[in-house]
């Protein structure tokens, strides 16, 4: 993690990607509730790609409840509909499943 905080001063901050390849190596390192909280607290977790990164997180972290949460206000799109279909059916819950995914076709 050091390496990436020395290239985002060198660069003159933490670019997305940065703070993205920071979270995943958190995470790796077994530190996956530090990098649920810094994610949860940084501007990215808004868009598509911090949604996505924050509820595989959460997955990883066994918090299956708390990471539909997080993609279902986004499953309009197609990638994040399919996302919380397959966490909705790791809950057995196939019917909502059916609905998300038909919901995100109709919306193409």
């Amino acid at each position: 993690m050091a390496v990436i905080d020395d290239l985002a001063e060198q660069s003159g901050g933490m670019t997305d990607e940065l703070f993205g390849q920071r979270i995943s190596l958190m995470a790796d390192g077994g530190r996956t509730d530090q990098a649920i909280t810094e994610l949860r607290g940084h501007p990215s977790v808004d868009t598509r790609c911090g949604t996505r990164l924050l509820a595989v997180m959460l997955e990883q972290a066994g918090r299956l409840d708390e990471a539909i949460a997080v993609l279902r206000p986004m499953h309009v799109d197609g990638a994040n509909a399919t996302d919380l279909a397959r966490l909705l059916i790791l809950q057995d819950r196939v019917g909502d499943a059916v609905t998300v995914l038909e919901d995100a076709r109709e919306r193409r």
